[in-house]
């Protein structure tokens, strides 16, 4: 679920490996940035606790290694150290 204060979080400051949605974010385009297999999406939804894989707030913090996650593929939008992916 979204927590509000993270979207005062600048994305250069989050950890490697996660990342905060943005307006217009969804799971399907996301899979497909990070991990080239939008077909993952429901169960990269459903790891971060959405039953229904449509909806993403806004200022929701996505663990992008989370159990179970393919291989990063992409290391830009929110990875403040692509070096140490994977």
């Amino acid at each position: 679920a979204a927590v509000s204060w993270l979207s005062e979080i600048k994305l250069k400051e989050l950890p490697p490996g996660f990342y905060l949605s943005k307006p217009n974010d969804n799971f399907w385009d996301l899979s497909e940035r990070f991990f080239d297999d939008p077909w993952c999406y429901t169960k990269f939804a459903k790891a971060h606790g959405f039953d229904d894989p449509t909806q993403l707030p806004v200022g929701t913090l996505l663990n992008l290694r989370y159990e179970g996650a393919p291989k990063l593929l992409a290391v830009n939008g929110g990875l403040s150290d692509p070096s140490s992916i994977n």
